[in-house]
């Protein structure tokens, strides 16, 4: 049943690969885990979420980035394993200058119905995936049960669907304009030496926060937010400067904007809470 699954996806990939589509495999909806040479992001996180390139691991690395239409890549030994363990397959939509809308239930989907052009859909275990003609910034939760997916994202492949593909209108991408900006705002100039330290600390812990791999980026955040924390306890820094600057990094690293900031404030309470005094000299 395995190799069976296996040469179905396999053949599905390539065939999509073919038509201009790059794909990578999927397990258990995620994209493999980053290789060994980049694991815990020794690699300084080339390419990321913040910075679009093609993944040149040798293995299924970097999410999206590593995407492909090379149809030798996709069969490569150094692919097969994933292969061997995947149980869908994930295409990156811009790379194949598209736009889904991902409807998470009926409610986005009636939504959609009322609001957007018709398009090519595809059904989903909860709703459905709207594609359009065209690819822009990708965003999550633009409206409740409803994320972009295009630049630098990856969409699961579920069929073709049914329906004749559009081209994205403007609808769609004015759904994002209420987004918050997703790079890191510049930190005003310290005046104490202290404060410069802690800004320091903030710039390095907020670039952990949006370059971290997928599958980690909800502890990245909580460990960041706690080891800046006793800075804003301590006056160094501004809670609000702070809960901007992971929140930017956060959502840019593809977190859903409700849930990063409930845990940036959750973190920073504990924080503040548990922090040592100060040591002075």
């Amino acid at each position: 049943m395995t190799h069976d699954r296996t040469t179905t996806l396999l053949s599905t990939a390539l065939n999509l690969a073919q038509h201009g589509v790059p794909v990578l495999p999927l397990r258990a909806k995620r994209p493999p885990a980053n290789c060994r040479s980049c694991r815990d992001m020794a690699c300084g996180g080339r390419p990321h979420m913040r910075v679009p390139g093609p993944c040149g691991c040798p293995l299924p690395c970097h999410g999206w980035a590593a995407a492909t239409t090379d149809t030798q890549v996709l069969t490569s030994p150094q692919w097969a394993a994933d292969w061997h363990h995947a149980d869908g397959i994930a295409y990156h939509p811009a790379g194949a200058g598209l736009t889904v809308v991902d409807l998470d239930h009926p409610q986005a989907v009636a939504w959609a119905r009322e609001t957007l052009p018709a398009t090519r859909t595809v059904p989903t275990t909860r709703g459905e995936h709207w594609i359009y003609q065209g690819s822009m910034q990708s965003a999550n939760a633009v409206r409740d049960g409803i994320d972009i997916k295009s630049a630098m994202q990856y969409a699961r492949w579920l069929g073709p669907g049914t329906g004749t593909m559009t081209t994205l209108p403007d609808t769609v991408r004015a759904l994002i304009v209420k987004q918050e900006p997703t790079r890191t705002p510049v930190l005003p100039t310290p005046t104490r030496d202290t404060s410069r330290y802690a800004a320091a600390v903030l710039d390095h812990e907020v670039s952990a926060v949006a370059t971290t791999s997928e599958g980690g980026r909800q502890a990245t955040l909580l460990r960041a937010v706690r080891a800046v924390g006793r800075f804003v306890a301590w006056g160094d820094l501004p809670r609000a400067t702070v809960e901007e600057a992971f929140t930017c990094a956060a959502e840019s690293a593809g977190l859903p904007p409700g849930e990063c900031r409930t845990t940036i404030r959750k973190a920073l309470d504990y924080s503040i809470r548990t922090a040592w005094p100060r040591r002075t000299a």
